[in-house]
């Protein structure tokens, strides 16, 4: 899926899929992809204020 440029909501539209899977049911986690690769590399994010916790 290409999402277009600044300013048309990318941001608002990323969680939907993960909205709609827990109506169903589901279990899911929403994390920035910086935190989530510095979790499998067992790491910290290089980012100020954020944390490898994804809880």
């Amino acid at each position: 899926m290409r999402l277009p440029g600044p300013g048309v909501g990318r941001t608002h539209v990323a969680p939907a899929p993960g909205n709609f899977a827990v109506r169903l049911g589901a279990i899911v986690r929403f994390a920035k992809t910086s935190r989530i690769l510095a979790e499998l590399a067992g790491g910290t994010p290089t980012a100020p204020g954020t944390s490898a916790c994804l809880s």
